[in-house]
This record gives structure tokens, sequence and C-alpha cells, in this order.
């Protein structure tokens, strides 16, 4: 059965204890930058900041000022 909480891009180097066997994200784990999503993708810094402002909105991710952003 799917999950309704959407999987986040593999990083390497990504601290593997940060992840569940199923390879997601586990709670507290840092997401990549806004650049190194946009270079991954291949999109606008645009695209990434709503992408990430839609799963802030949603409560799959938080934003800690001068830290970065990661998973609820």
């Amino acid at each position: 059965m799917a999950s309704s909480t959407p999987r986040l891009p593999h990083q390497p180097g990504t601290n593997p204890t940060q992840r569940d066997e199923g390879g997601e994200l586990c709670k507290g784990a840092a997401l990549p930058s806004e650049a190194t999503l946009t270079a991954r993708f291949g999109v606008s810094r645009w695209t990434v900041r709503q992408a990430l402002t839609e799963l802030e909105t949603a409560g799959l991710i938080e934003t800690r000022q001068g830290r970065g952003r990661f998973v609820k």
C-alpha cells in the first residue's frame, strides 16, 4: 500500500542513520540545500522554494533559521 507521505530524494553523503529501511528520511533529518535540489532536479530556484513552502505548509518539514530545513 502506498504511503501518503512523499518520498524525499536520496542525497549521497547523508548520514545513513537518518534514513529508515525504506530509504526515506527520518524525523529530524536535514533536507538538501535549495542549490542542491535545483541542480539535482534541473528546475528553477523558485520551483524548489515553492515545493519546500508547500511541504512546510502541509506540516511535513520545518525551517530552522540559520540551520536549514528538517523533516518533521
